[in-house]
């Protein structure tokens, strides 16, 4: 009920806006000022509710924000707003903390000669506490010479009431590359 009040769907707002005009016009036509005033509140809901879902923010709103934070922080190499999603025990592959994993991040970079990344679908799910984002992404990189590679991930993000944070960082099995893949060409750092 919480996401339906934050983050109405398109329809809904426009159901109600349309048919609270929709009811007051009736009620002007037929002089009823019951229906008129029925029809104002159900325009005033619609309102209400494109105010409430156009002005606050859900947490699943939240994390994919921050998801598209850390993929274009990744393709200009923004490295403290890269940091600054994740947690200090954020786990990726053999990285086993934020500062192992930023470290990783920034010559995988280079190693690769990344010019680009942007992400081009994601699905969102939660768990109890954990809401987790499929994501596919397509990136340009030196070593496939100007060939676009698509790469699947799963991020899981925890609010542990520090704001959501990142917490696992997941290759997964894609149609061009696999997870293995993906680990094989990270960057080890010491």
């Amino acid at each position: 009920m919480k996401d339906f009040l934050f983050d109405a769907p398109l329809w809904v707002l426009c159901v109600l806006i349309a048919g609270g005009v929709a009811i007051w016009w009736a009620g002007n036509n037929r002089v009823d000022k019951a229906m008129k005033r029925i029809g104002l509140v159900v325009l005033l809901a619609g309102i209400l509710l494109a105010g409430t879902s156009f002005l606050l923010e859900t947490d699943a709103e939240k994390v994919t924000r921050k998801t598209e934070q850390l993929v274009q922080a990744i393709n200009i190499r923004d490295w403290p707003t890269f940091e600054s999603v994740l947690d200090p025990r954020t786990r990726f592959a053999f990285y086993g903390n934020r500062d192992a994993i930023v470290a990783g991040a920034k010559q995988t970079a280079d190693d690769i000669g990344l010019k680009s990344a942007r992400i081009t679908g994601m699905t969102v799910s939660r768990k109890d506490t954990v809401i987790s984002i499929d994501l596919r992404a397509i990136s340009e990189q030196d070593r496939t010479m100007g060939r676009p590679v698509v790469t699947d991930w799963r991020f899981d993000w925890q609010n542990l009431g520090t704001g959501w944070k990142l917490m696992t960082i997941t290759p997964l099995k894609g149609e061009q590359v696999t997870a293995e893949e993906i680990q094989r060409n990270l960057s080890r750092v010491q």
